[in-house]
């Protein structure tokens, strides 16, 4: 994956995304077995998708494309996104 500077800045694993916040997928690190996998079950790259549930252990809950899947949270370390902001869907801690 070539990426410059700016963007390596903003990128993180899904698994790293807030409750509520949106995200763009980047790229899926991994065998060819596991990129098929999220194929399969509808992640692709630069696919848009919200988490749902991140607790501090455990699997995530997303949803993409009015889809509700759950992430193992390994699996989704693997996945790297950049924040999408969503307006009323993003939350500020003040």
């Amino acid at each position: 994956m070539h990426t410059t500077t700016a963007s390596k800045k903003s990128l993180s694993s899904l698994a790293d995304i807030r409750e509520q916040d949106g995200c763009r997928v980047i790229s899926i690190s991994g065998g060819q077995g596991f990129r098929n996998k999220m194929y399969q079950l509808g992640i692709h790259g630069m696919d848009e998708l919200t988490v749902l549930r991140n607790g501090r252990s455990g699997p995530l809950v997303v949803e993409i494309g009015g889809t509700r899947l759950i992430i193992g949270r390994r699996m989704a370390e693997r996945i790297w996104v950049m924040p999408v902001l969503h307006g009323k869907k993003r939350r500020r801690s003040e």
